[in-house]
């Protein structure tokens, strides 16, 4: 088998270019009378849904599984949870992205998503209740409540920030969110 294949067979499309892939867009939003679709970074776009607060963002169709993000966010690592969310969205995921901060406590009722991925020390800290290393806890399921009042899987993974300094969190994050599908597969 070609390697084109093989990363087919397990659902990784082929790499396009972003100036192909937008000229494809467009061509096909203006075949189909169609306003351009907004771009894929979650700082930008907008979604049909409204915002439910200052800090949270859905990103995605409604007809598509929504997982919550949880991050805090910083202006150096932006670019790359763009990427991140980017990939997960080709997993056929909605997101919903909350931006956590040390004045602010995320509530149950914020909680959309039917599974809660926490980037980082603080969010991690803060849905595992544990206070180890995002090291230690990788690999743990934790549970939360979203806002249907129903239990959640939490997977914990590295802060995007450390991933610009410590290459080999990336790795880690992917695999952290290939056993985020995993698990949202089996509890479905």
């Amino acid at each position: 088998m070609r390697r084109i294949e093989i990363l087919q067979e397990i659902g990784i499309t082929a790499w396009i270019s972003r100036d192909a892939l937008q000229l494809a867009k467009s061509t096909a939003d203006e075949a189909q009378n169609i306003a351009p679709s907004s771009p894929k970074n979650p700082h930008e776009l907008h979604s049909s849904e409204p915002k439910t607060s200052d800090q949270t963002m859905i990103i995605g169709p409604k007809d598509q599984p929504l997982w919550t993000l949880v991050w805090q966010e910083k202006n150096s690592s932006q670019v790359l949870f763009s990427k991140i969310c980017r990939a997960i969205e080709n997993l056929g995921v909605g997101l919903q992205v909350l931006r956590m901060s040390t004045s602010s406590a995320i509530k149950a009722q914020d909680i959309e998503g039917d599974l809660l991925i926490a980037f980082g020390e603080l969010a991690t800290h803060y849905f595992s209740g544990e206070h180890a290393p995002v090291d230690e806890l990788r690999e743990i399921l934790f549970e939360a409540v979203n806002s249907r009042s129903v239990e959640i899987p939490v997977i914990v993974t590295h802060d995007p920030e450390a991933c610009l300094t410590q290459a080999h969190f990336k790795k880690e994050v992917w695999q952290d969110i290939l056993m985020a599908r995993t698990t949202y597969l089996e509890t479905q």
